[in-house]
């Protein structure tokens, strides 16, 4: 089964999490990771050229899973779980140990072949998703 998935945060950055799910995943799970290593300087202190502060460091971005994979004519269904990690700006200019934000999108997906789904999700980041379903 394929899927065309495009996921936009905060309608600005747009990734394409797209993938093919072979047919014999059954009950196991298929994950696509889009996440991203980042690291920040906190508590930065300036003295002259030299800066000091304490590094942190996360995964910052999507992880997309799928299961259950089913194909009955035109109809294509598969369980999609959409996680998308971050840091808001605003928490890594204000303390010394943010918190790593998690929102999570659970759908049970259903759709003809090119038929295109739109789910918005997020609490600080409002995050759009996009699922088409395409032919193989």
């Amino acid at each position: 089964m394929k899927l065309s998935i495009k996921a936009t945060v905060m309608g600005e950055r747009t990734e394409d999490l797209s993938v093919t799910i072979p047919s014999s995943v059954d009950d196991s799970v298929f994950i696509k990771d889009n996440l991203k290593a980042k690291s920040y300087m906190l508590a930065v202190q300036e003295n002259g050229l030299i800066k000091q502060g304490d590094t942190f460091y996360f995964n910052q971005g999507l992880l997309l899973r799928a299961t259950a994979p089913n194909i009955q004519g035109d109809d294509n269904q598969v369980c999609l779980g959409l996680d998308h990690f971050y840091v808001p700006s605003a928490d890594l200019k204000q303390s010394q140990d943010p918190l790593i934000r998690q929102d999570r999108l659970l759908i049970p997906f259903s759709g003809k072949v090119g038929e295109e789904k739109t789910y918005t999700f997020g609490t600080i980041l409002p995050t759009t998703l996009v699922i088409k379903a395409e032919i193989n």
